[in-house]
């Protein structure tokens, strides 16, 4: 879907046209102000592995995915309240540091 600027709506347009509009942008954007993000459902590790090679070509090292920011929040408190943020830890050697 492609809604022009002052236009009333969006309309359809071929995917061959939105895969044209999409490397025009891409190829006038500076790589240091574009990023991938990735989600974190459904996606294997070869997934990844080939998304940060393909935005590394493009030049750019932004690449992020939904993984590190859900758990982020909790990575912190668990570094707050047991003083350990790896959450493969077992609790009890969290608690033999505090």
């Amino acid at each position: 879907m492609l809604r022009k600027k002052g236009a009333r709506g969006f309309r359809r347009i071929p995917w061959d046209e939105a895969y044209r509009r999409m490397a025009r942008k891409i190829r006038v954007t500076d790589p240091k102000r574009w990023a991938m993000f990735l989600t974190s459902r459904g996606i294997t590790n070869e997934v990844y592995y080939m998304a940060q090679k393909v935005a590394r070509f493009l030049g750019t090292n932004n690449v992020d995915n939904a993984a590190r920011l859900c758990h982020a929040p909790s990575t912190a408190a668990m570094k707050y309240a047991i003083g350990v943020a790896a959450t493969t830890c077992s609790y009890q050697d969290g608690l033999a540091r505090t």
